[in-house]
């Protein structure tokens, strides 16, 4: 359904950025070496879904929602 291509894609595209964000993905990111990464900024891309509703747990400012 998109959801680990759309969180490396914005995982790659702000580092690229120089942002330096931290990420969890469900799948290994060449750029990165695996599926996540600690970075130094304020920023972390996380891969949630609803098959568990722990995702309820999460409080972003910025979300992404795939359908």
């Amino acid at each position: 359904h998109g959801k680990t291509t759309t969180t490396a894609m914005v995982t790659q595209i702000l580092l690229e950025a120089g942002k330096d964000p931290s990420a969890i993905i469900g799948g290994k990111l060449p750029l990165i070496g695996g599926n996540g990464r600690a970075g130094k900024s304020d920023i972390i891309v996380c891969e949630a879904c609803e098959y568990v509703d722990t995702f309820l747990q999460l409080h972003p400012s910025v979300s992404v929602i795939l359908n």
